[in-house]
């Protein structure tokens, strides 16, 4: 069975599909939640 992540309005395939979003946005300077849910918006199809 296939589980998928939602995180606000986002939706991940795997925690790993999700860290590894987390951990680019932390290397391109994002620090807050706020900056990091603008990076999703930028970055993921909803």
């Amino acid at each position: 069975m296939l589980k998928r992540m939602t995180v606000g309005k986002h939706s991940f395939k795997s925690y790993e599909e999700f860290k590894a979003l987390m951990n680019l946005a932390i290397e391109q300077g994002f620090k807050t939640l706020q900056e990091f849910n603008k990076f999703l918006d930028l970055n993921c199809s909803k």
